[in-house]
């Protein structure tokens, strides 16, 4: 469970840090996510995991790109999918077998 807060909390303060680069508010995420003020504040400190949802809707305004890599072990086939998900709604998948 440390492994993934520390992945979160490194992940949104990225997400944070591009933010403000951008110029982006946490009022304008707030308008965008209709979320409070303090959820999102909470999400950029790392402190709460933002939703599925909120992450598209956060990524589509900082004009950031997504990239899903889940691997899945079946018996004694290793399978990997790819799933790149753009700002701009497209969605692209790949499929390997090894």
């Amino acid at each position: 469970m440390e492994k993934i807060k520390k992945v979160r909390v490194a992940f949104c303060r990225y997400l944070q840090a591009i933010a403000k680069e951008k110029k982006i508010t946490i009022d304008e995420i707030v308008q965008k996510t209709n979320r409070s003020y303090s959820d999102i504040k909470k999400i950029l400190d790392g402190l709460i995991s933002p939703s599925f949802d909120d992450l598209v809707v956060i990524a589509d305004l900082l004009n950031i790109h997504i990239t899903l890599n889940p691997e899945i072990s079946l018996a004694h086939k290793k399978i990997s999918n790819e799933i790149l998900f753009s700002a701009d709604g497209s969605v692209t998948s790949s499929s390997e077998e090894q």
